[in-house]
């Protein structure tokens, strides 16, 4: 009466906004770091601020960015680029607190 039809559905690969962006940084863009930067501080911040406070919140923020664009060769692409920021941001004062 029916016929079954199979068929394998993919699902949608989502495709991160920010790894072009990161293409162009690895590529020499001057302005490439920037944008990301701009996309991704404010969430930095915040996560900062929950795990450490307000003290010294401004230079924790540059150095999470100064740690991302050092280790920007070594990103994986495999993944979203805002989980490999955020990571680096909550091991930023875990590393502080070995010290």
């Amino acid at each position: 009466m029916f016929k079954t039809v199979t068929k394998n559905i993919e699902e949608p690969k989502l495709i991160d906004p920010d790894l072009q962006i990161v293409q162009a940084c690895l590529q020499g863009d001057p302005h490439g770091f920037k944008k990301l930067y701009q996309r991704h501080h404010h969430k930095v911040r915040s996560t900062l601020y929950q795990l450490c406070g307000s003290d010294g919140l401004d230079d924790l923020v540059q150095d999470v960015f100064l740690r991302a664009w050092k280790g920007l060769p070594k990103f994986r692409q495999s993944s979203q680029f805002s989980t490999w920021l955020y990571r680096i941001a909550f091991n930023r004062p875990l590393a502080e607190l070995k010290t």
